[in-house]
């Protein structure tokens, strides 16, 4: 067989591997989608004085306008059936036990004190969200060539230092790249910078469509060590919002290709990616999270929680119209969202925020960081952008009634 056939004979083997692999895809979302919405009953009015029962399937929620607002109760069972595993017995924690209401009340100055003393401030953060705008207002508050703590290897990639080794991370690369889009938005950067680094770190992607950390990494409050090959919600979250943008901008089918494999592996029960709330308390095992980490227990990390929720709806938004995937994004955009506003009261200690639950579920004092209460202020503002639940714009003018 001469070069020409075989070259011919591979591009139509990869033809036609790219497109069983993408209809496995599609067939696994349909099926996410009918486990998550089929048939639920909900009673609609049919006019003055009159109700009738119908079935809801996932176009229906879409064009009912669902995806735009938190889902109603009657809803939220059906958010429950992509999560990892039965509710646990026990669940939240009345009171931060074992933690003197004095230390308590230490730890909260402490921080306070720390926020004002590194002079951090959260309105550079700001923006009215846009699933095709400047991400979080990256292309201006991070300066990567200005990090003394990275190198940049032979793409102009950031890697970040492990144990004396400089390996990439999974998501800063995908912050790099949304970087590289805000710039461009703002005039900037160019568009062929941003598409050559969302193709680098489309290259990343495992087959299943999973983004893996090559590195060990230690969970801090259990001592429980991730092997090389760990996974999170955030990351694959972050993955989606750097392909929407790229697929919106370029058009170009491995970008949807792209998002669709991690939208996959990211509603595949077995990876983990999803828990209930049933672990913070038995009552709220109906609805779901998006785990930043892949501990045996959920920690409820605010800031993780949030990216992921962003890249679902950037993909609804972005992603092609009343695609399978565009829809299960935003069944799971809403489903997420109404859990997020939930754990705001529980991250919420004395007006300052704590970085994830672990306090309550494990025991010990909560995590407090001053950096990432600035980052919480700024989700919530975003995420108030394009939500009309009043709970998101309280906790915002709480958490910075108490910097300010």
């Amino acid at each position: 067989m001469n070069a020409a056939r075989l070259d011919l004979d591979r591009s139509v083997q990869t033809s036609w591997g790219d497109l069983i692999a993408r209809l496995s895809r599609i067939v696994v979302l349909l099926v996410a989608i009918v486990s998550a919405l089929s048939p639920l009953e909900r009673t609609v009015s049919s006019g003055p004085g009159t109700a009738s029962t119908q079935h809801t399937s996932a176009y229906r929620l879409v064009l009912a306008g669902v995806s735009s607002n938190p889902p109603e109760p009657s809803l939220r069972p059906a958010c429950a059936t992509l999560a990892r595993g039965p509710a646990p017995e026990t669940g939240y924690i009345e009171a931060v036990a074992g933690t003197d209401p004095v230390r308590l009340r230490q730890l909260v100055d402490d921080a306070v004190n720390l926020y004002h003393a590194e002079g951090i401030t959260y309105d550079d953060q700001f923006q009215d969200y846009r699933p095709d705008g400047d991400y979080l207002n990256y292309g201006i508050i991070l300066q990567y060539e200005r990090d003394t703590t990275l190198r940049f290897e032979a793409l102009g990639l950031p890697l970040v230092e492990y144990d004396g080794v400089y390996l990439y991370n999974p998501v800063t690369i995908a912050q790099y790249a949304l970087t590289m889009h805000g710039r461009y938005m703002r005039g900037n950067g160019t568009l062929e910078r941003f598409l050559e680094v969302a193709e680098a770190f489309r290259g990343m992607q495992g087959s299943d469509g999973a983004f893996r950390y090559s590195f060990p990494y230690t969970y801090y409050r259990t001592g429980e060590t991730f092997l090389p090959g760990w996974t999170s919600a955030m990351t694959q979250g972050v993955s989606l919002s750097v392909f929407a943008r790229a697929y919106s901008l370029s058009g170009l089918p491995e970008f949807q290709d792209a998002a669709e494999a991690s939208l996959t592996f990211m509603v595949e029960p077995a990876n983990g990616m999803i828990h209930t709330l049933g672990t913070l308390d038995p009552g709220l095992s109906d609805m779901i999270s998006f785990e930043e980490y892949p501990s045996a227990t959920p920690s409820y990390t605010l800031n993780g929680f949030g990216y992921t929720l962003f890249g679902l709806y950037d993909w609804q938004h972005l992603g092609p119209e009343e695609s399978p995937s565009s829809i299960l994004s935003g069944y799971l955009y809403d489903c997420g969202l109404a859990s997020f506003i939930t754990t705001l009261p529980y991250h919420n200690l004395d007006g300052f925020s704590t970085y994830d639950l672990d306090h309550l579920i494990l025991g010990g004092e909560p995590n407090l960081q001053a950096g990432y209460h600035a980052l919480h202020i700024g989700l919530l503002h975003a995420f108030a952008s394009i939500s009309p639940d009043s709970s998101l714009r309280e906790y915002e003018a709480r958490w910075r009634q108490y910097v300010d």
